[in-house]
């Protein structure tokens, strides 16, 4: 019986060392895909047409992304660190705040409508579903909030609800 070595070379070497430790090559395609995997998440959080954010329990912001950025007119730099409440108005800051501590590891997911300042200091009425996360022991540890403009929805209820109250008033009074 002949024992036939392979000699290694630049195009086998991989081959080679993957046979030696197979352990550890698995461990890289684990990484890489794990590495792909959380750039195709951020890809697609990234480039969603609703307005993320996430927020420490002080209010300051840690992230958010591109339509949310966009939507209040400031770069991503601008805003991490900044309060979130800097765009809610001055009225609605307290009802605000008392919603996101009403949340409880049993019940962290709340929603809520409410009007904002635009960059251009327009009033624009968003629809908001916050999330409190918290740790193994019960710790607030931060608030993820996703949110969408209902400016639209709105003046249209508001259309709906003019032309029914005119409509009652005509079949009540005639």
């Amino acid at each position: 019986m002949t024992l036939v070595s392979k000699k290694l070379t630049s195009e086998n070497l991989p081959d080679q060392i993957r046979k030696i430790n197979p352990a550890k090559s698995k461990q890289k395609r684990a990484e890489k895909t794990q590495l792909e995997i959380r750039d195709q998440y951020s890809s697609i959080v990234q480039d969603m047409p609703i307005l993320i954010c996430s927020f420490l329990p002080d209010g300051k912001i840690t992230f958010a992304n591109k339509t949310y950025c966009e939507h209040f007119n400031k770069t991503y730099e601008e805003l991490i660190g900044s309060s979130f409440l800097s765009v809610v108005p001055e009225t609605k800051r307290k009802v605000m705040m008392d919603k996101l501590s009403a949340l409880t590891p049993d019940s962290p997911i709340q929603s809520h409508e409410l009007p904002l300042i635009a960059p251009k200091g327009d009033i624009r009425w968003q629809r908001w579903a916050n999330c409190a996360v918290f740790d193994d022991h019960g710790n607030l540890i931060a608030y993820q909030s996703f949110g969408e403009d209902i400016t639209e929805y709105k003046r249209k209820q508001k259309i709906i609800f003019k032309k029914n109250q005119r409509i009652f008033i005509l079949y009540c009074f005639n």
